[in-house]
């Protein structure tokens, strides 16, 4: 079970826009305002479990992100690229990435390659319905 370590852990987040305080007042949450690739290697610690929440599809070169995660356990959430709205907005000739700062939408194959290309393995993707988008559970890979 992912879930038991993540809830008894300490909690290190990162993020664009600061959140409500009612979710920094958390005694286990080290909270990081500003860009995840800058924090991210400044950290002196390796953690137990990471989630990049829409984050990939953000990203450059989200492989070497993915390769700075010192986790050995990840949840990624990415926009799905062949939901239903995607499909309307590309008939209809509108901006169907639906955010400026997208560089990419996700299907399976294209967020398998980028894990598996980061080191990752034992990848279970599945669709998630919350916002049209793919959610992969993954364990880092160890070389013998």
């Amino acid at each position: 079970d992912w879930s038991s370590d993540v809830c008894s852990s300490d909690l290190i987040a990162m993020d664009f826009q600061k959140p409500e305080n009612r979710f920094l007042d958390r005694d286990n949450l080290d909270f990081h305002h500003g860009d995840i690739l800058e924090i991210l290697p400044d950290l002196k610690e390796d953690y137990t479990f990471a989630v990049a929440f829409h984050i990939l599809e953000h990203l450059y070169d989200p492989v070497e992100f993915l390769k700075k995660v010192r986790s050995d356990r990840i949840a990624v959430i990415v926009p799905h690229d062949e939901n239903w709205l995607v499909s309307v907005k590309k008939e209809m000739g509108l901006n169907w990435m639906g955010d400026r700062t997208h560089r990419r939408l996700y299907n399976h194959d294209l967020l398998r390659r980028h894990l598996v290309e980061a080191g990752f393995g034992e990848i279970e993707l599945m669709e998630f319905d919350g916002d049209n988008g793919l959610r992969a559970l993954a364990r880092k890979r160890h070389k013998p």
